[in-house]
C-alpha cells in the first residue's frame, strides 16, 4: 500500500510542499550543482527541490518517490 493516495496524498503533498520548502532551498544552495551536472533526488516528496533544481544550471535531473501521488504532482 502506497504511503500517500487520492484525496489525502494531494493534501498531505500540498502540506509538505509548505513545510519543507525553507530545507529544500538550503539542500539545493549547500548542494550547489555544478553547471551541467547530473542529480538524483530521492524521495522528491512534492518536487520542491526538483523545481529548484531546475532553475539551475544543471544538465540532468532525475528523481524517484515511492509515492505515485507525488509522482503526479
Amino acid at each position: 500500500m502506497a504511503m500517500f493516495e487520492g484525496v489525502s496524498g494531494r493534501i498531505a503533498a500540498s502540506v509538505m510542499a509548505r513545510m519543507n520548502a525553507e530545507a529544500e532551498a538550503e539542500a539545493v544552495a549547500r548542494l550547489d550543482p555544478a553547471s551541467g551536472s547530473a542529480v538524483l533526488v530521492i524521495g522528491f516528496g512534492p518536487g520542491v527541490g526538483i523545481e529548484r533544481l531546475l532553475g539551475r544550471p544543471v544538465g540532468r535531473v532525475v528523481g524517484v518517490d515511492p509515492s505515485l501521488v507525488m509522482s503526479e504532482i
